[in-house]
């Protein structure tokens, strides 16, 4: 169904809570829908992500974009719409950082 990626610094706590907090929220209002929150570091390799992402046959992907990672986050929604034509990607933030 759909997976939230969270992509943070390594000196930060290592998972975004607003992805977590929308994860509690779908899973409330449509109880049939089971999201999934993967963690990652700006620092990762973007197509190793975007691997990863791909293995759980996902075609939404959810992604909580800050000015830390908008690069990564950037390429990683790239790769995925390249492999997966027809994936919905969803972007929310920082409202300076979502283009």
């Amino acid at each position: 169904m759909i997976t939230f990626a969270s992509i943070v610094p390594k000196w930060s706590s290592g998972i975004s809570l607003s992805v977590l907090v929308l994860k509690s929220y779908l899973m409330a209002m449509k109880q049939h829908l089971k999201p999934c929150v993967d963690s990652f570091f700006c620092e990762d390799n973007p197509v190793d992500i975007a691997g990863r992402l791909l293995s759980q046959k996902h075609r939404i992907f959810g992604f909580s974009v800050y000015v830390w990672n908008l690069e990564t986050a950037s390429e990683v929604a790239g790769i995925l719409k390249q492999k997966t034509p027809g994936c919905l990607i969803i972007w929310g933030g920082d409202r300076k950082s979502v283009v």
